[in-house]
Order: structure tokens, then sequence, then C-alpha cells
């Protein structure tokens, strides 16, 4: 059993902390699902925290909102939702605790057996829960979200698994199998591995003696004035939370049926004592499932729209064979166009459904695509030399520049020299500056590129 005691008395929270604990205020478990975890295209139901809905409708000192304003922090995330053991202030850095605890004033919530699978312990093991769960329909067929595992058992119980905190995200629905409960898997995994993510599957040794589990994960959070015994202090990475250590941003991931119903269960607890905070990180908006997104609008206001005689491609990133596709501009079916990608040569709103094999109609989305105008450079003219014997006469190219430019704002655009003009278009074949002034041949076709620096457009003159 572990021993050490500290008290630690957490008035308010100060502008100049990196991390802050429920910045904009409280908010119920419940409203930490909706308006920070979900991204714009999941919907949740259902939601419960510690075992009822009647909790999740109450502020909890063990789920908070977490940002790191506007100061830059190595934690990873800047802002999302944090499920602790203890109370969330405990996040605050910086890390001046070797072994930081505060109870929660919630009544604790023991025994998760899903918990205790993980941790290979007894259900009685598992004490002071956080558990966060809801309901959601799949729009697509594959689920993401980011997240961050953090602990004040780093580093002295690297290595010690009775007292190794457990958290896990379990998953359950059509097509899922695993030992949870509900025949949940859970998605909480070392990166290309099926190991669950614990203090000793990512660590860097007891005392971070260099002894690497996945330490390729591991951020040491230890300063050099707060080493434990056998810390190394070339391994510290900063202040930003109390605690001592975490992993770096990973992702959760599963692939879904389309349509149908799943559960999602985020739980942390710790394992043996409620000593030694431990915490998940869960990103703002990224509890999402993949669907179709064709990026943002090419517009001239934003200098993004497509260049004067251009196209773009329009792509879904799915798959010809799993999906039909229906594209329409202004509303209007465009007729031949059944695949996954569009090439798009004049302006419009584009919109995309796509539909499952199965019958399953993802979340159509659209684009506003505009085309820039012509650039409006001047002409060039043709170079000659009028003498009656040619003997080493060289060109000045340059004396087209000022004329190629006289209708622009000069500063805005860039004009470069080709001796071809698919040099010009593909902006090869420069010729080189000492030769601009002193072009040594006669009867040659010169191209020139004009090209906007705002958004790359361009136009190619000849003389």
């Amino acid at each position: 059993m572990k021993k050490i005691t500290l008290i630690l008395f957490l008035v308010s929270i100060k502008s100049f902390c990196q991390l802050q604990v429920n910045f904009a205020g409280a908010q119920t478990p419940a409203q930490l699902v909706q308006n920070v975890l979900l991204g714009s295209n999941v919907t949740a139901t259902n939601i419960s925290f510690n075992g009822s809905a009647a909790n999740a409708a109450t502020v909890r000192d063990q789920a908070s909102i977490f940002t790191t304003n506007f100061n830059p922090t190595n934690l990873g995330l800047s802002s999302g939702v944090l499920l602790t053991t203890g109370k969330g202030l405990v996040a605050l850095g910086p890390n001046n605790s070797s072994s930081l605890e505060n109870y929660s004033t919630d009544s604790a919530f023991m025994g998760d057996p899903d918990l205790a699978i993980l941790s290979g312990r007894p259900t009685t093991a598992v004490m002071n829960s956080a558990i966060l769960e809801f309901d959601f329909v799949a729009n697509g067929e594959l689920l993401n979200f980011d997240f961050i595992f953090a602990s004040e058992e780093y580093p002295e119980f690297s290595t010690i698994p009775a007292f190794n905190d457990s958290f896990g995200f379990f998953l359950s629905g059509p097509g899922i199998t695993g030992p949870f409960s509900g025949g949940a898997r859970n998605i909480a995994l070392v990166p290309s591995t099926t190991i669950p993510i614990s203090i000793s599957t990512i660590n860097n040794g007891n005392g971070n003696n260099g002894t690497c589990t996945n330490c390729a994960y591991f951020y040491n959070n230890i300063s050099p004035g707060n080493l434990h015994a056998g810390s190394n202090p070339s391994t510290w990475t900063g202040p930003t939370t109390q605690y001592d250590g975490y992993t770096t941003v990973l992702t959760a991931s599963s692939t879904l049926q389309c349509g149908q119903t799943y559960h999602i269960k985020l739980a942390i607890g710790n394992i043996g004592d409620n000593e030694y905070d431990s915490a998940v990180f869960l990103k703002a908006g990224s509890f999402n499932i993949a669907t179709i997104n064709l990026g943002a609008d090419l517009e001239l206001a934003s200098d993004s729209a497509v260049c004067f005689g251009g196209s773009t491609t329009l792509d879904t990133v799915l798959s010809a064979a799993s999906y039909t596709f229906v594209w329409r501009k202004d509303g209007v079916v465009i007729a031949g166009q059944t695949g996954p990608t569009l090439t798009v040569t004049a302006p419009g709103t584009y919109q995309i459904n796509a539909t499952t094999t199965s019958g399953c109609a993802l979340p159509s989305d659209s684009i506003i695509v505009e085309f820039q105008l012509p650039v409006n450079a001047g002409n060039p003219i043709n170079l000659n030399i009028c003498d009656t014997i040619l003997v080493n006469e060289l060109f000045d190219l340059t004396v087209n520049t000022p004329l190629v430019l006289a209708p622009l704002v000069a500063a805005d655009y860039e004009v470069t020299y080709h001796l071809t003009a698919t040099a010009a278009d593909n902006n090869t074949g420069v010729i080189p500056t000492a030769l601009l002034t002193a072009f040594p041949s006669s009867g040659q076709t010169i191209y020139v590129r004009i090209t906007d620096f705002n958004d790359g457009c361009y136009i190619v003159k000849s003389f």
C-alpha cells in the first residue's frame, strides 16, 4: 500500500496557468459530450455517468473541460474533456508533486468489471472510477477520436501491476466482439498492436531508468528539481500538467456498420488504492465518424478559387466498389457522373450523395467552387536589332517585364522567361538571370510567365 500523503489547496485558476480546467464554467458530463467531445456528424443519446443519467445531468468533479488557453504547451491537445480518478483540478501544472491525489467529492464509483478485466485484478480492486457512456448511430464506417493518458503512477509503479490504474474505451454493437460487458471490445490500444494502453505497457521503466516499453509514445514530465530516484532529467518535457508522465496523442478507432447503433464506454479507475491520480484527456470535437468531406469552399474571397481556364478534382476518398454516387451542380443531377471523384471546370455549388451497397446513405457534403478572372497582364513586344552586320549581338529580354506588369500591381507578381510553352506552363527551365539581359539567339520564340503570388494563378505570353 502506498503511504505518501500530500495536502494541496486549489483555490482558483490563475491566468498564467498553461493548462486550465473548467475555464468556461463547469459543465455536466452530458454537456461535455454534446458540446465538447462530439464532432459535427455524430449525435449522442442515453448519456450516463458512473451508472446513471442523473449523474450525467449533474456537474461532477471527475469530468471537466480543459484548455491550454493562449499559451503553447507540450501536452499535444489544446482543449477537450478530462476524465480523472480524482478531482479534475489536479491536472493543473506545474508539476510540483511526485505523488498527488485529490479525492473526488462525488460519491465514489467502485468495482467496474471491465476495468477489473483490463487490470487483471479483482473487481474490488477497482476504485473511484469515472465512467462516461452514450449511444450513437454510425452514419459512416470508421470511428476515430484522439486522447492522452496521464498518471501520477509514473514512474514509480511502471512495472508494478498491482497499482496500475486502468482505463479503456469499450465499444459494443453490431460486428463488435470482445470479452467486456455486452460483448464490447477495448479500442484504447498501443498503436499497431492489440495491447491495451496502461502504465505498464507505455513507460520508460521504473523511475524512468530507460528500460523502454513502447516509450516512443511516452512523455516524462518530471522536472530536474523534482526527480524521483533513478529519473533522467534529460527526458523532462516541461511542467504542462501535474501528472508525472503521459502518453503522446494517440487515436482510438474502429470500423462500424453504417446505419447501426453503437455504445461507447469511456472509463478510468484507480487500481489497488485511491492514491496517485490518473486521467484521460479527450480531444475536443474528435469523436468523429469518417464520412464525406469535400474540403473547404474554393472562393475568390479567400484566394482559394480555381485559376481561370483550370480545373479541380473533387474526391470523396471512398471506394467505387463499396458505394454508389450521385453528383449535383446547383441542385441538378450531373448526368453520367457516378464515380467517387468529379472534375470541375465551371463555377457552382457541387453536392455529393453516397450510399453503401447495403443501402445506408452517408451524410451528403457540398462545396462552392469559384474561378479567378484571367491574369490581366500586358502584351510583350518582339525584340529586334537593326544592324546590317550581326556579330555577337545580344538581346535584353527584361525590356518586356514592365510591359507585361503595366496593368498589374507589380509587387504581387513574378515574371519568368522560358524557351518553350510547356516549360512556361510547368514553371521549369527558367532562363537564368545572367542571360536575361544578354540573350544571344536570334529568331527564338520566348515565353514569359506572369504568376500571381497570392493564388498561384498565371498567364503565359510569347514574343
